[in-house]
């Protein structure tokens, strides 16, 4: 009977770790792909590497609001805190890896909510929430 149960709950704590290891990108309910930033992101300084998906959403929802969303369904990760702009916008972001690894530089699935929304080399802000998805193959 021990040993059945013990069975059991190992098969069971299995099927949750694979499911915490299929993780998958949820929209944000409500944003949208954002053609004119994803473009930027693909030719600006922070080009992806060979290999590498992203597509970018946004919303006009608050940052906070876009932030729990994610913090709920994914794991943030530690990174640096946003940036200031030249004229003294502190632009905020958070990291979020969607798969089992340990950091963005592991993760096959990751991304970054941000406002405001900065995506081109000119450092043009647009006063919306972007979410960033990064996919590498």
């Amino acid at each position: 009977m021990t040993q059945r149960f013990c069975g059991f709950a190992l098969g069971g704590l299995l099927f949750v770790f694979s499911i915490a290891a299929a993780a998958e990108f949820k929209v944000y309910p409500g944003a949208k792909t954002d053609a004119w930033a994803a473009d930027a992101v693909r030719k600006g300084k922070a080009a992806l590497p060979a290999g590498t998906e992203s597509e970018v959403y946004v919303t006009a929802d608050a940052y906070e609001k876009v932030y729990s969303f994610y913090k709920q369904n994914a794991r943030e990760v530690t990174m640096s805190p946003g940036v200031a702009l030249p004229d003294g916008t502190q632009v905020r972001w958070s990291f979020f890896v969607l798969d089992n690894a340990k950091g963005l530089a592991d993760s096959k699935l990751w991304l970054k909510v941000q406002r405001p929304s900065v995506a081109d080399a000119g450092m043009k802000a647009r006063d919306i929430t972007s979410i960033q998805v990064v996919r590498k193959k």
